[in-house]
């Protein structure tokens, strides 16, 4: 089972990423963002001693039942709808594509960051 610490280290080596991206890439920018959410669910579940959370489908369980979790329920949902159409879809992600996944992050960041340890 990842750590809290483990997903938190996770969370800062994708955001290094996420700052090395250029703008000419923004299906990349809203993808790593999503993977920065995820890791960031992940450390905190981590914190309540849920085991690893291995698919997607379970995280949003998780997102839905956990108290703090619902309050980003929407945002994660949101932000994992627009990786899907970055990572699947046939059109490239718009610049407020970017802007609305800097958006959810941000608010999901924000609500479950003090609730974890300092890395």
């Amino acid at each position: 089972m990842p750590t809290t610490n483990q997903h938190l280290r996770k969370v800062d080596f994708n955001r290094r990423f996420l700052n090395g991206i250029p703008g000419t890439f923004p299906d990349w920018l809203v993808t790593v963002r999503f993977y920065i959410a995820v890791h960031t669910v992940d450390a905190y579940l981590a914190t309540k001693g849920v085991e690893r959370v291995r698919d997607h489908r379970k995280r949003r369980w998780w997102l839905g039942d956990e108290k703090l979790l619902r309050r980003v329920e929407t945002d994660y949902r949101q932000l994992e709808d627009l990786s899907v159409d970055a990572r699947y879809g046939a059109h490239h992600s718009s610049s407020s594509d970017v802007s609305d996944a800097n958006s959810y992050l941000a608010r999901i960041e924000n609500e479950i960051g003090p609730h974890l340890p300092s890395p």
